[in-house]
């Protein structure tokens, strides 16, 4: 697996109800589990909003539609 970050082009959208979703997130750091052609599958462990300031929020496992995606920076 790869870490990436991905920067995405508008914030995550959650209800009240999904806690582990930080509300305002546009970058997110984890792992990379597989890249397709309509998007990417990313185990998500940190989050952050569009000042760079992190948010509280638990690790999942989020598939994010290339239309959502600004752009990946990846890590090792």
């Amino acid at each position: 697996m790869k870490r990436v970050t991905a920067f995405l082009t508008t914030p995550l959208f959650s209800s009240s109800t999904e806690s582990h979703l930080p509300a305002g997130t546009v970058r997110i750091e984890g792992e990379l589990l597989n890249q397709e052609n309509n998007g990417a599958l990313i185990q998500a462990t940190a989050y952050a909003n569009a000042r760079g300031k992190a948010l509280d929020g638990q690790p999942t496992t989020l598939f994010l539609p290339l239309h959502k995606i600004d752009h990946l920076s990846f890590s090792g």
